[in-house]
């Protein structure tokens, strides 16, 4: 019997061989038929005696370099590194950028700290009441990113007073289109909630589990989801609110039962499709965009745990979800989500299983999610079993999910039999954005006593190119 109880990971570093030594000073350490790339700086050779401007010395001579940064674009195979410059007695002197086409790296551009703006304070001054937490819009990314206009990012921020917790939306552009325009920053009020009812769970720098947004399709607006006490009077009566940026109204996107409340057990998860995966440029002298910078979102996938019945009902949680869908509402707002949160009201998917509702004790784990242009797939664990749902957009909006009859039919990943899978991981590939073909799910199961409390790793590939 093979029992899987620990890994461990050795990491051997080898530093030095007998018969090296260091080459005498005055020499290169790579040739000219070297394997290195990095031969064509801005300065002077070394060999010419100019020893601050060797071909590898990198930052102005008489100054020092701290804070470096470096991003490399893999696809054009190009690179920009930023660092602070230092004087002799510490001091900054300046922010310096580099450029490499792939070849030559252009030489230090002083003036990049000139193109900095000046800092903008967006939250509101309320003597004694600190910024509760802030987070970005989800979805933002050179490659894989979702972001209809790519001059604009939101950003959300908490700041409490006496009497509530209160949300606010700073949506910041910085518009490439025109040369020298100076960043701005509109910030207004979003949503306001129960004093200490939007708490920073993870951190004022880390976001909040009860609140999350991404694109929402057009002119850089975004849609926010989150969890807000619907009666002051109620227990825990906790619904599950939408509301799209630039003037839209706040709807309910969960069952809409009394009583009938959201819980969160980690984050709200959000799958945005499509993932954008042509890199677009911006031409400094035509100072035109390249259609292909906007990567707008078509769906937003909320994921929720939510009272199967009631909150009083003994069970435990039911995984709900709904889609918004760009374009299509018409301008009712709750007519944007399938299924659909408007006047032709219907209560959210469910994930799971169905039938009887989940014990107490029983939950959901939601193992990961992954996407293939708008198809997006999750695994979780329900009634301790791995089970995988997909979902396929349809040509008209429809429930996209497997279902039979509007009943989930979710895929069974493990199998029937009596002993309880656990602790399931996702893993999908790296270095693109349809991450779907070929995920991979691992998951623990007990199946004798001498395996112990962990038992035996399985796994499961999903079929793909």
């Amino acid at each position: 019997m093979v029992r899987l109880t620990a890994v461990s990971f050795v990491l051997v570093l080898l530093v030095a061989f007998p018969g090296c030594r260091r080459r005498k000073s005055g020499d290169t350490f790579v040739s000219a038929g070297g394997v290195f790339t990095t031969d064509n700086f801005p300065g002077s050779a070394v060999q010419d005696g100019n020893v601050a401007d060797d071909k590898r010395a990198f930052s102005p001579s008489g100054k020092g370099a701290r804070e470096l940064r470096c991003t490399f674009n893999g696809d054009h195979g190009t690179a920009l590194a930023t660092y602070e410059s230092v004087d002799s007695a510490g001091d900054p002197a300046g922010i310096y950028a580099h450029y490499f086409d792939g070849e030559t790296w252009t030489p230090p551009d002083s003036a990049f700290s000139e193109r900095l703006s000046a800092p903008m304070v967006l939250s509101p001054d309320l003597d004694g009441n600190d910024a509760g937490f802030f987070l970005f819009q989800r979805g933002l990314g050179y490659r894989c990113g979702c972001q209809s206009d790519p001059d604009v990012v939101n950003l959300f921020f908490e700041v409490s007073d006496s009497t509530q917790d209160a949300v606010h939306h700073a949506r910041l552009t910085a518009d490439l289109d025109l040369p020298g325009v100076v960043p701005a920053a509109v910030v207004t009020p979003f949503e306001t909630f129960l004093q200490d009812d939007l708490l920073a769970l993870f951190g004022p720098n880390l976001g909040n589990n009860d609140f999350v947004a991404a694109d929402a399709g057009d002119g850089g607006e975004c849609v926010a989801f989150y969890r807000k006490h619907f009666d002051a009077a109620g227990v825990n009566d906790h619904r599950l609110f939408a509301r799209r940026t630039g003037g839209g109204l706040a709807v309910e996107i969960g069952s809409g039962v009394p009583n009938r409340s959201v819980n969160t057990y980690g984050e709200l998860s959000l799958a945005i499709t499509p993932p954008g995966e042509e890199v677009g440029f911006f031409d400094p002298a035509s100072t035109e965009d390249d259609p292909q910078r906007a990567h707008p979102a078509s769906r937003v996938h909320v994921f929720f745990y939510e009272d199967a019945i009631s909150e009083m009902d003994g069970l435990g949680d039911e995984m709900r979800t709904r889609a918004y869908v760009a374009g299509l509402s018409g301008g009712a707002d709750g007519d944007a989500f399938v299924p659909n949160a408007g006047a032709a009201f219907q209560p959210p998917f469910e994930m799971g299983i169905g039938g009887t509702p989940p014990e107490i004790d029983q939950y959901y784990d939601l193992g990961g999610i992954a996407v293939a242009g708008d198809a997006v797939g999750v695994w979780f664990a329900d009634s301790g079993h791995i089970y995988y749902q997909e979902y396929s957009p349809d040509p008209e909006p429809g429930l996209g999910w497997r279902n039979d009859g509007g009943f989930p039919n979710p895929i069974l990943v493990d199998d029937d039999s009596e002993f309880e899978a656990n602790k399931i991981k996702v893993f999908t590939r790296s270095c693109t954005c349809e991450s779907l073909s070929q995920s991979t799910v691992f998951w623990n199961k007990v199946f004798a006593p001498d395996e112990g409390p962990e038992g035996r790793l399985q796994v499961r590939v999903r079929e793909g190119e």
